[in-house]
This record gives structure tokens, sequence and C-alpha cells, in this order.
């Protein structure tokens, strides 16, 4: 029983050291826009999830700041962010979350 506990203690720590550990390293708001007006000049970048069929406007000149970024990176690493559509493409932002107060943002997670 003792040897098997180690063993299994062993294999944790092989998978831990495997896993990169990530961090949110930028962040900007996001104002989700109605259908109504998705044809009306926009401030920000406006990226459409094609399966939800939600326009998310990006305020890419209104970055985050380092308090929002703080409570942005613990609801990530306890796994209370919700990430509702991955972004592609040759953007500094990687995904679309919402966190655990409700507000909506783009951020880029990136390995540490």
């Amino acid at each position: 029983m003792y040897l098997k506990s180690i063993s299994l203690n062993i294999n944790r720590e092989r998978e831990g050291a495997k896993m990169k550990k990530k961090s949110i390293d930028r962040a900007c708001y996001v104002n989700i826009l109605p259908n109504l007006y998705i044809n009306e000049p926009s401030d920000g970048l406006i990226l459409t999830d094609k399966i939800s069929k939600i326009h998310y406007e990006l305020a890419t000149d209104t970055p985050c700041d380092r308090s929002d970024l703080t409570c942005l990176n613990t609801d990530y690493q306890n796994s209370n962010l919700n990430i509702l559509m991955e972004i592609k493409g040759n953007l500094s932002f990687t995904h679309i979350v919402r966190d655990s107060h409700g507000f909506i943002f783009a951020v880029e997670i990136v390995d540490l």
C-alpha cells in the first residue's frame, strides 16, 4: 500500500512537470453588439462567433488595468473563467472570456 502511494505521487509529479503553467498576459474590455447595430461604425475591433452568432466589440484602445488582470488570472487559475470563444488569427488576443463577476474580456493566455 505504501509503495503504491509513492508511485502515484511520483507519477503525478511527472504529469505536473509536463503541463505548462499559463497566465493571462493582457486583456481588453469587450461589449456585445446586437444584430441591429452590426453595420454601424464602431471604434473597436468586431469579432463574430459564427456558432452562437454573437458579435463582440473589442475595446483595443482601452487595455485592462493591473487589478483587472489580477482578478482575471485568479479566476483563470481557479477555473472560474468561462471561455466564450477562441480567437484565431494574428491578433494579440487568444480568447473571449467571461469572469466570475459576469464581465467580458478579450485576453491573451500565454505560457509562463
